[in-house]
């Protein structure tokens, strides 16, 4: 039997910090990574470790996305 596709909300959230606009990204009401632009990069960071560079946003949420399934 296979199991049922269970889906799972996913939220970006714009947060201001010492004057800088970041994202957050949030599975469920879980905070699981940031995103700060940096000149024509983002910067991620995912809590509970980890940072990666990425050269756009969309490539930078599917990192955390991964990083996180691949941790959980």
């Amino acid at each position: 039997m296979s199991k049922k596709q269970q889906s799972v909300k996913v939220q970006i959230e714009e947060k201001e910090v010492n004057g800088e606009t970041i994202q957050q990204l949030f599975i469920a009401k879980n905070l699981i990574g940031e995103i700060t632009p940096q000149d024509k990069e983002f910067a991620t960071h995912l809590i509970g470790g980890g940072d990666f560079t990425a050269k756009s946003l969309d490539d930078a949420v599917e990192w955390l996305l991964q990083e996180y399934n691949l941790h959980q």
